[in-house]
């Protein structure tokens, strides 16, 4: 039983397990499903049964929130409907003229009352005589993901999602729904194909239990890689392999292909009989084995060539395998046959398409000489061990040589490719050992590259490592000494240079430490053919670790090759960098601190698998161990000098794939490599050092943009966490993903308030919030009221709660608000913005637009004139304007500064948003869900929104503290007080006191003020404007 459990209740349901049902609830309500379904299955539960459950049969807790069905639907929702139903009709030539008639059925029979809809089954004959009556109740059963989509904005409500992207996606297969469609138009059917090593040792249980019904729904043919023959489950007959491919092409059956111990799921169903797959495409997915999970990754050839990453099944169209099928006939077993074919499908241009969905499952009755791999199988082609009293011995060898021959097909391959590191090979096969190995006749030798600064303890343990290592490679090891400065240093380092005279070199790099820099340098000083950039805290466990990162370079052709490094404990400490969309993140190291797979894992064990867990190919390695062939390195420019510290060798990376797009950047798997991890330099955790970080990081995320709008390729997921298996199956199971923002109401308390005039006097209005810690109402402060008042009328809200035993303060205020409230500190700025909405918002769609700002700068340090006249200019052409915008982690305009329109304040989805704020239990989740996601959330529905001041600065950084002094001198009105108070970035100031003297205002003065009640009076910016002060 699927453990969803909306699949779980609708299945107790229709079997009329009421009690199981029951319980279903229960269990949802504990794992905080959202309110709206448990309401929705309470209700369907109490309809269905003959009694009337008592409200503690489902929990003592209170679900407060009611069915919501929402049936608002999208002004061009019938014209974004019509238009997909006129595509679907057009993309196979099907009768086209039907579209309009299908569109005006929908619309005309649509009761937005009770949420009930009627729609054409369009994959019919006669789609306006097929019919299917479906609910909005029913659809967020279906799809409990629905309630967030239209929280988040795709959507108005859950029938315009349905209208709008659910019906189409349930038609692709691409979301499941208890809706059937007939698919007569055009009946496809699929195939299923078990791949096994010989049918005549195949016992006559194991030959039925292949053939028979699968899911009532598929009989499977075997095909037998002894002889090249296809056994027909329909009378058991015999056919030449090659003849059934050629029999079975046709447009409207796909063929899935499956090792014999695999059996699909019912998420294979649709793939296999409803979807047409298009031309030159396949279809792969996860796998299952009584609760051991295995995992995939978008298909690679480095991948594929050293790991089962198919999971045992595919689906493909039957002309794509006999476009490949004679260079298969020479593979003796099923395994490597399957392998094989997978290899050469993706060499002939076929497209593997990744479904994040348990395709296939593991078969536990299959006896173990049909496929099973052991531990003494793995997928290394440099290493190779069988032990004597293996009793699969024969059929592992066999395995083993048919990888040997699809390796050395790969190795031909990357040879005659463009952009080939070397002319001629490199590497051999020795059939006799069946490994890949060196070619006799090919040396090179590698420089290896270790900076240090004292600790000379940590560089000597590093080279014993090196040099203790059988090896066959020859190598020197270039020490970098950066400011050594301790007489054990020196003294180590003689020693060193007497032991390993021919070995050992001190390269000296005197300065700055900057990592890029002195490695250039060490580079071009070298002469060795490749360059192995280490760490001083890495030690080398395993003999032969520098020829396996070499074999493994020259195997994949690749262009940078990195290294899986291990903490002391074991653990994980680098398997490759993956990217991330959240830009504040940008990159990751998955599976970092989870314990270690061995490189053969055995694909029956009990252990959760991925690629990963094989050498593999990754956006980006770490260059604390990373090896690349010296012109390379040059051709690509190096190391960037610019970033000194951090970020250089993932810069470096992304540019390599630049300048040799085919070549991949590889993680061996296949040493044992300790990583002390900042050891040698220490952690990045002081003030001086995040902020330098947080700089390099930006840098990179502005350089390599494109590359952060996506999720990373080679991961298929985009969730920068080190459990990689745990977030898999969190995504596969879909729960809790869903859970919708959940905090406590805003307080709606009043400790002041005063209406000053009823009257607009502006066309725009100004909420504008205050916080103080002291409670009190600044010269600054009143200057920027002032400042809004010339524009707007304001409604002044503060959460300094003291304020309100304040009156001296408050009257400051009243001359130039048009109402003053005073609240709880609830729920932060937009606990105060939603409050005032609420209290006036029918009064605030009267205006021309609404400003949403606070008090977090310095300003207006001029006027608003410049803004104000911006905000008119675009007035027409956009729906809500900020100052500046940030693509951090995606693109949103920053909310101290926002001002909507008058169409969008007054629409029903601005009063649902604000309407519904509440105290989120983190400043970071507000940010995300209130600032972040709602700007998203606007432009998805097609409301455009204007960074006035943002068309240089909208990068990664925030503009407001990286370019302070640009925006300033570009008409910006406003200074950062962060910047100002806690500088996190550590941004030069000097010439702060210069620009600020140049206004009207006495900004020196007010800043200083602020600075002494902050305690800030002893920092530097402090110091600076004091001095300016005494100078005027």
């Amino acid at each position: 039983m699927d453990d969803f459990l909306s699949k779980k209740f609708n299945n107790f349901v229709h079997l009329e397990q009421f009690d199981s049902a029951c319980q279903v609830i229960q269990q949802a309500i504990s794992l905080n499903y959202p309110s709206e379904l448990i309401n929705l299955w309470k209700h369907r539960l109490n309809q269905l049964e003959k009694i009337d459950r008592h409200p503690l049969d489902f929990s003592s807790e209170t679900i407060k929130a009611s069915i919501n069905i929402s049936c608002q639907i999208g002004p061009d929702l019938r014209q974004v409907f019509g238009s997909k139903i006129k595509h679907y009709y057009n993309k196979d030539n099907k009768i086209v003229n039907i579209s309009c008639q299908i569109t005006e059925f929908v619309f005309s029979n649509l009761d937005l009352q009770v949420g009930k809809i009627l729609i054409p089954d369009i994959t019919s004959r006669n789609p306006l005589d097929n019919l299917i009556a479906y609910t909005v109740n029913k659809y967020i059963s279906d799809c409990p993901d629905v309630i967030k989509a239209v929280n988040d904005g795709f959507a108005l409500s859950a029938v315009d999602h349905f209208l709008r992207l659910g019906f189409f996606e349930i038609l692709d297969g691409k979301r499941s729904s208890s809706i059937h469609f007939s698919r007569d138009m055009k009946k496809r059917c699929g195939k299923m194909l078990y791949v096994v090593d010989d049918y005549y040792k195949l016992s006559d249980q194991e030959i039925d239990d292949l053939h028979s019904l699968h899911l009532g729904v598929f009989s499977a043919d075997i095909l037998s890689v002894n002889d090249l023959c296809i056994y027909n489950s329909i009378g058991r007959f015999r056919v030449d392999a090659e003849t059934y491919f050629y029999q079975n092409i046709s447009e409207v059956t796909n063929l899935c292909i499956l090792l014999g111990n695999s059996v699909v799921t019912k998420s294979a169903i649709k793939w296999i009989c409803d979807i047409k797959l298009a031309d030159k495409s396949a279809i792969f997915g996860f796998a299952n084995n009584d609760g051991v999970f295995h995992s995939a990754a978008e298909m690679s050839l480095v991948n594929l060539s050293i790991s089962e990453v198919a999971n045992g099944c595919i689906i493909v169209n039957s002309i794509e395998v006999l476009s490949v099928f004679n260079e298969l006939k020479k593979y003796s077993s099923a395994y490597g046959f399957f392998h094989a074919l997978i290899f050469r499908l993706y060499g002939s241009g076929v497209k593997f398409i990744l479904k994040h969905e348990i395709l296939s499952k593991r078969r536990n009755d299959v006896s173990v000489n049909a496929t099973q791999i052991t531990l003494d199988t793995y997928w290394s082609p440099f290493y190779w061990h069988l032990s004597d009293n293996n009793e699969n011995k024969i059929l592992l060898s066999s395995i083993r040589r048919d990888f040997l021959m699809t390796w050395s097909d790969y190795i031909s391959t990357k040879n005659l490719k463009e952009g080939a590191i070397f002319d001629y090979s490199a590497l051999c096969v020795n059939y006799d050992k069946c490994i890949v190995t060196f070619n006799p006749l090919h040396a090179v030798s590698i420089a290896i590259l270790i900076p240090f600064k004292d600790k000379i303890n940590l560089l000597e343990d590093c080279i014993a490592s090196l040099v203790s290592k059988a090896e066959n490679i020859n190598f020197r090891i270039y020490a970098i000494d950066n400011n050594s400065c301790e007489a054990e240093t020196f003294d180590g380092l003689s020693i060193l240079e007497k032991k390993y005279p021919d070995q050992f070199v001190v390269f000296n790099a005197p300065g700055e430490f900057n990592y890029s820099k002195i490695n250039n340098d060490a580079a071009a000083y070298a002469q060795e053919d490749y360059i192995l950039f280490l760490n001083n805290d890495i030690l080398f466990e395993t003999d032969w670790t520098l020829s396996t990162l070499l074999k493994s370079h020259y195997f994949h052709n690749a262009i940078i090759t990195g290294a899986r490094l291990l903490y002391p404990s074991g653990k994980i400490q680098h398997n490759g960098i993956a990217t991330t969309s959240l830009k504040h993140i940008a990159v990751y190291s998955p599976f970092s601190g989870l314990t270690s797979r061995a490189n053969g894992i055995n694909l029956a064990s009990n252990a959760d698998s991925h690629p990963w867990d094989y050498t593999h190919e990754c956006s980006a390695v770490t260059a604390a161990c990373m090896l690349i062939k010296k012109s390379d390195f040059e051709s690509i420019g190096g190391f960037d000098e610019k970033l000194k510290v951090g970020y250089n060798d993932i810069d470096l990376c992304f540019r390599a794939k630049e300048v040799y797009p085919s070549r991949p950047i590889i993680c061996c798997n296949e040493a044992t490599i300790i990583h002390l991890e900042s050891e040698s330099r220490g952690l990045d955790n002081d003030k001086f050092r995040r902020a330098r970080l947080d700089k390099e990081r930006y840098s990179l995320v502005n350089r390599h943009h494109s590359i952060f709008n996506s999720p990373d390729k080679h991961l298929s997921i985009d969730n920068p966490t080190n459990d990689i298996y745990k977030a898999l199956k969190n995504m596969l199971k879909r729960q809790h993903e869903y859970a919708t923002p959940s905090g406590e109401a805003i307080s709606l308390d009043k400790l002041y308030h005063k209406s000053v005039f009823v009257e607009n006097k502006k066309d725009f209005a100004c909420i504008f919030v205050h916080y103080d810690k002291d409670a009190l109402i600044t010269k600054e402060c009143l200057h920027h009221i002032e400042k809004l008042g010339e524009y707007c009328d304001v409604y002044f809200v503060s959460s300094s709660e003291k304020l309100d035993s304040k009156p001296f303060e408050i009257q400051k205020i009243v001359p130039l608000c048009k109402q003053i409230l005073i609240r709880e500190n609830s729920g932060y700025d937009f606990g105060c913005w939603s409050h005032v909405i609420r209290e006036n918002y029918n009064h605030l769609c009267s205006y021309k637009g609404v400003l949403l700002c606070n008090d977090s700068n310095w300003g207006p340090m001029g006027d608003f004139s410049d803004t104000f006249e911006k905000i008119n200019k675009f007035a027409s052409s956009a729906d809500f304007f900020g100052l500046t915008s940030s693509i951090t982690p995606s693109w949103h305009l920053q909310s101290f500064f926002i001002l909507y329109t008058q169409s969008l304040f007054s629409s029903s989805l601005f009063k649902q948003h604000w309407f519904n704020i509440c105290a989120l239990k983190s400043k970071y989740d507000i940010v995300m869900n209130y600032e972040v996601q709602w700007s998203m959330c606007l432009k998805r529905l097609g409301f455009k929104g204007i960074s006035l001041y943002g068309d240089d600065f909208s990068l990664a950084e925030n503009c407001t503290h990286i370019h302070w002094d640009k925006l300033l001198k570009s008409n910006y009105p406003y200074l950062k007080k962060e910047l100002v108070r806690d500088n996190p970035l550590m941004i030069n100031l000097k010439n702060l006191p210069d620009i600020i003297s140049s206004y009207d205002e006495n900004w020196t003065q007010h800043i200083l003020e602020y600075l002494s009640r902050y305690g800030k009076q002893a920092s530097d910016l402090s110091t600076f404007l004091s001095d300016s002060h005494e100078l005027d």
